[in-house]
């Protein structure tokens, strides 16, 4: 970012506390007393991958403007997983992985088994995280003894209607 007095200084990677803190460590070179007040005017569209047992695995932009998603501002595992067109009949909802980088410089992961059964059935909102920017969710595949309720797909996670395109030699394709 440009700002006056002290020219540009970059910000990025950081929180916005330690943005203020070190905005305000490089102001005082220049004021006897700084005071900063930094916030999000508008927060920026995230990046993140369902991958495994989903309707369509691949990379997302979650963004507030154009996503409908909670409240808060922020997108969850339902939210992403809803965007990816739902999960398929064969996902095992009892283990699905949300694979977080930690910040700093080892580009070192941190894994959560999420438990969406536990979501869907009792309402625990711990089992449907904020995500953040370069997350990744795992739709793990169910062995064959984990069957999933029917009633289940039927939530309001995958989407009402699907969409069937017919083609081939027949009357009407489409």
């Amino acid at each position: 970012i440009q700002l006056p007095l002290i020219g540009s200084i970059y910000v990025s990677e950081k929180t916005l506390d330690e943005a203020t803190l070190f905005l305000v460590n490089n102001f005082k070179k220049e004021l006897l007393r700084p005071d900063l007040f930094i916030n999000v005017a508008k927060p920026r569209p995230i990046l993140i991958s369902v991958i495994g047992e989903a309707s369509r695995p691949g990379i997302y932009s979650l963004d507030k403007d154009k996503d409908q998603y909670q409240d808060s501002g922020f997108p969850t595992v339902i939210d992403a997983i809803r965007k990816s067109g739902g999960f398929t009949q064969s996902a095992n909802l009892k283990e699905v992985m949300l694979v977080r980088k930690i910040n700093g410089k080892d580009g070192n992961f941190k894994k959560a088994k999420l438990n969406l059964l536990e979501l869907m059935i009792k309402g625990d909102q711990s089992h449907n995280p904020y995500l953040m920017d370069g997350d990744i969710i795992n739709l793990t595949k169910a062995t064959s003894n984990e069957s999933i309720d029917p009633s289940i797909t039927k939530s309001n996670i995958n989407p009402e209607f699907i969409s069937v395109q017919v083609v081939g030699a027949v009357n009407n394709p489409g």
